[in-house]
């Protein structure tokens, strides 16, 4: 099943994203990736996603975590891709200390945290009581408890390969998630969301 990663579909050279850029582009580029009957997506661009195919998709995982959770681990992956100088969606690395100043809103993955936590919140929230929407299965989780059996899942899927939160094997812990979802669910696994805040 085709995983689709949406900041990989957004982010081009030197963190230039097509959502501020040119967003034509961007609708285009996710409406071609989840053209066809099956597929997971992971990440959020909320109002892309609605347009494009939250219409034909059968459950949203929302991970939903506390806020002192996402900025810890956002500052755990930081520094650890800044260390390995890890690449990034083929093109970008990421810089540790830029994510710490806050007053520099445009770089600062700190400052995106803390300004948009609730927002998110509140937006799923209200798609979730969306008429439009009732066809899809909303599937919350909010434990750590929850990532941690993901995160088993993912290594049992993948042999053994060290399927770590928020590293470059993504595309292999989203798909053991979606997975691992669906068989607790009991979904047709055909179209899935997965909305990761970080």
């Amino acid at each position: 099943m085709p995983f689709v990663e949406l900041d990989a579909l957004n982010w081009q050279p030197n963190w230039v994203g097509l959502h501020d850029t040119d967003p034509a582009e961007f609708e285009r580029r996710i409406c071609e990736a989840t053209a066809g009957d099956a597929w997971v997506v992971a990440g959020s661009y909320m109002d892309f996603a609605q347009r494009c195919f939250w219409d034909r998709v059968q459950a949203v995982l929302w991970l939903d975590l506390p806020m002192l959770v996402l900025l810890s681990r956002m500052l755990r992956r930081s520094w650890q891709r800044s260390r390995t100088n890890e690449l990034l969606w083929g093109t970008n690395r990421e810089h540790f200390w830029k994510h710490l100043k806050v007053w520099r809103r445009d770089e600062s993955l700190l400052y995106w945290i803390i300004t948009q936590h609730n927002h998110k919140r509140r937006e799923m929230r209200s798609a979730m009581a969306d008429p439009r929407w009732r066809h899809i299965r909303f599937l919350r989780r909010s434990s750590s408890a929850f990532d941690q059996s993901l995160l088993e899942h993912a290594q049992a899927q993948s042999g053994g390969m060290g399927a770590g939160l928020y590293t470059s094997d993504t595309p292999q812990r989203f798909m053991a998630a979606g997975s691992k979802i669906c068989q607790e669910e009991t979904l047709d696994p055909r179209a899935v969301m997965i909305d990761n805040e970080v």
